[in-house]
């Protein structure tokens, strides 16, 4: 069966904008997350406000729209053993790597929702760094504005940090700000968050020692996740490592001759030059 036509509207907006593909089904079930916005907009009902959208192409409306329905289950120190690796292996081997005359060491969280994996790694730095004089900087993108003005805000309810938060990182990075909690400022210094769609270029947000790309990937349709992830690789510092999960890394296969498993299936290290040849 055919979806209704403003389902197969959603759809295609969703998949323009974001790269998301979303079958009828799961379109249909993130519609509902539209009814507030069709509220404040007067109209009587979800499919109202579709059609409403697809008559006016109102670049803000659309945008809200496809915000509204984008997954934004983020939380801190998600997939706890790849966090592990980050904290004993990838982040001394990177930081040993980068050195300390070669400028600032840069990670990036693409797609990283309301900011807690971010502030995973501005922590995990802290702690990784214990009193380095490296420069540091984690940058979080995102295609939802909505989600990059919560992420710079760095402000979280009790339930946001119980999950996955260890209480020793929230009493040592976190203030308590009435019923929710704040990063503090140290650890707020060493992070930054821009609204960028995985399907803009990537190349003016420089080069990276480590990126990290979690449940994204697998949220794009085929031809885009080939496009977004060679892209996205091309923005890997030679050494530098990309951070996936274990059902995403089927895709790194095919770059295999430049990026190799290290640490286990989620990790994958920029071969040097000198290796590629070897």
């Amino acid at each position: 069966m055919n979806p209704a036509p403003e389902i197969a509207y959603l759809v295609e907006i969703v998949g323009a904008q974001a790269g998301h593909a979303l079958g009828p089904e799961a379109a249909s079930a993130a519609a509902q997350k539209l009814a507030p916005l069709a509220r404040r907009e007067a109209m009587g009902d979800v499919l109202e406000l579709l059609r409403f959208a697809r008559s006016k192409t109102d670049a803000s409306l659309l945008a809200e729209i496809v915000e509204a329905v984008l997954p934004q289950d983020t939380r801190f120190f998600r997939e706890r053993a790849l966090w592990k690796i980050v904290r004993n292996d990838v982040l001394p081997a990177a930081f040993k790597a980068h050195g300390l005359d070669k400028g600032v060491f840069r990670i990036w969280s693409a797609g990283c929702g309301f900011g807690q994996e971010v502030y995973s790694f501005a922590m995990a730095v802290s702690e990784a760094l214990d009193g380095s004089p490296m420069p540091a900087e984690i940058i979080g993108t995102d295609v939802s504005e909505r989600a990059i003005e919560r992420a710079r805000l760095g402000m979280y309810t009790h339930f946001e940090v119980q999950r996955g938060l260890p209480i020793r990182l929230l009493l040592k990075h976190f203030e308590r700000d009435e019923d929710h909690w704040r990063v503090d400022n140290a650890t707020r210094k060493r992070t930054r968050f821009a609204r960028h769609s995985l399907l803009s270029d990537f190349t003016p947000l420089g080069a990276f020692d480590v990126i990290s790309c979690q449940n994204v990937l697998s949220a794009l349709s085929p031809n885009r996740r080939e496009q977004v992830l060679s892209r996205m690789l091309a923005q890997l510092k030679a050494g530098g490592y990309f951070l996936t999960t274990e059902g995403e890394s089927i895709w790194l296969r095919q770059y295999q001759a430049e990026f190799t498993p290290i640490f286990g299936s989620c990790v994958f290290r920029r071969t040097f030059a000198l290796e590629k040849t070897a």
